[in-house]
C-alpha cells in the first residue's frame, strides 16, 4: 500500500492553520459586540444598514479625493520645525499628516475643530490646506507651549486661524460652553488620549450638538487595540481608510446634522 505523503502533509497543515486561529482568537482581547469576535479589525458588513448607503458612497468619494490631494501636498515645512525624530508628516502612507491636509484641501472647511493638540504637527497639516476664511480651534488640557519639543510658534496664532482652547471635552459642562463653536464645525478631528473613558464622554457628547452642516468626524489610531470597541460601538456611517492614513488607524465618521 503506497504512503499519499501529499494528503498527510495537507492534513497536517489544515490543522496546525486551525490551532493557530484558535490561538490567535484566544489571546485577542474579547470586544463587547459578540458579532465583533473576528480576526479581522475592519468592521463587518453587517455594521452598515441600507439607510446608509448614500453617505457611505460619499465617505468612499471624501476618501478617494483627499488621498489624491495628499500625493501632491509638501509638508516640508511642518517637518523641518522638528527638533527630532522621524519626520512623520513627509510619510505617506503610513502617517495621517499629509492625509489631513488632503482632507481639508478638498473639503475646504471654514471651521475645523482638533481634540488634541500635543506638538501641534497635525494642527500645522491642517492649517497649511485652510481656505483664506477658515479657521481651527484646537483644544487640549495642557497649553501647546508647555511641551519643550513643540513644533508650534507663538506666531501661528497672531493671525486668528489657529486658536487653542483648554479644557477636557469629556467634561459636560465644559463641552456645552463650546456647543456653539462644534456646531458650525464641517470637520472635527480626534487624536485625544485613548484611554477609552475620554473618547466615550466625548463621542457620547457630540450627539447634544445641533450641527449646522453634516460635518465629518476623523478619528486617529482606531487600529489600537483599546480603541476597536470605540469605533465598533459607532452607530453611524463610517468607513476605516487606514490604508490611506495612519498605520496605528484612520477612521471617517460621517455625523448627524439637525
Amino acid at each position: 500500500m503506497t504512503t499519499n505523503y501529499n494528503s498527510i502533509r495537507c492534513r497536517l497543515s489544515a490543522r496546525y492553520t486551525r490551532a493557530r486561529l484558535w490561538a490567535a482568537r484566544m489571546c485577542m482581547p474579547r470586544l463587547n459586540n459578540p458579532g465583533d469576535g473576528q480576526l479581522s479589525m475592519i468592521f463587518p458588513v453587517a455594521d452598515t444598514l441600507p439607510r446608509e448607503a448614500a453617505d457611505l458612497a460619499k465617505l468612499v468619494e471624501i476618501s478617494l479625493a483627499a488621498a489624491s490631494a495628499a500625493g501632491k501636498i509638501d509638508l516640508n515645512d511642518v517637518s523641518d520645525r522638528m527638533s527630532f525624530g522621524t519626520k512623520w508628516p513627509n510619510i505617506w502612507p503610513g502617517e495621517h499628516y499629509k492625509l489631513l491636509a488632503g482632507l481639508i484641501a478638498h473639503i475646504r472647511p471654514s471651521r475645523v475643530v482638533e481634540v488634541g493638540t500635543f506638538l501641534g504637527l497635525s494642527a500645522l497639516a491642517i492649517r497649511k490646506n485652510l481656505p483664506p476664511a477658515g479657521r481651527l480651534v484646537t483644544f487640549d488640557v495642557f497649553p501647546w507651549d508647555s511641551f519643550s519639543a513643540t513644533c508650534l510658534r507663538q506666531s501661528d496664532f497672531s493671525d486668528g486661524r489657529i486658536e487653542q482652547r483648554l479644557g477636557d471635552l469629556a467634561d459636560p459642562k465644559f463641552f456645552r460652553d463650546h456647543v456653539e463653536l462644534l456646531a458650525k464645525a464641517q470637520v472635527i478631528f480626534l487624536d485625544g488620549p485613548k484611554n477609552l473613558i475620554f473618547e466615550r464622554a466625548f463621542l457620547e457628547n457630540l450627539k447634544t450638538v445641533p450641527f449646522i452642516e453634516t460635518p465629518l468626524l476623523v478619528i486617529d489610531d482606531i487600529r489600537l487595540w483599546n480603541m476597536l470597541d470605540i469605533w465598533r460601538e459607532i452607530q453611524l456611517p463610517k468607513l476605516d481608510i487606514t490604508s490611506l492614513g495612519h498605520f496605528t488607524g484612520t477612521g471617517l465618521v460621517m455625523l448627524n446634522s439637525r
